[in-house]
């Protein structure tokens, strides 16, 4: 839950992003349950947008399910880099690039010992 707490921002600003470039697609998959929405009481309309979460819950969950790799667009990869948060091989790969072999082993050499240093 840590995680999630410390990583609100970038998703705020990732969804953002996302719903920006997206919204018309997943609102077209949704399209018979949100259709003329706006002239509706408030009860009607959260009920509609609960049932369209699901729907589209369920969708992400497939898609997830299916292994499909996650690419980061360079917008979203620049933020999660400002916020101390890279996905694990995207920052093997950076690494690699950027730095020898040898700048690499001494690298992991004392990260790994920072690791034994920090209290249990």
């Amino acid at each position: 839950m840590g995680l999630m707490r410390r990583d609100k921002p970038y998703t705020s600003v990732s969804l953002y992003s996302f719903s920006r470039d997206f919204a018309a697609q997943a609102s077209m998959s949704v399209k018979c349950i949100i259709t003329e929405l706006s002239d509706q009481p408030a009860l009607i309309k959260n009920c509609a947008l609960d049932h369209s979460s699901e729907y589209l819950r369920e969708a992400l969950s497939v898609w997830l399910a299916a292994g499909v790799e996650i690419k980061y667009s360079a917008q979203d990869r620049d933020i999660l880099t400002a916020i101390g948060f890279r996905p694990h091989m995207a920052s093997l790969a950076d690494n690699q690039e950027k730095y020898t072999p040898v700048q690499n082993l001494i690298y992991a050499l004392r990260k790994a010992e920072l690791v034994r240093q920090e209290p249990v």
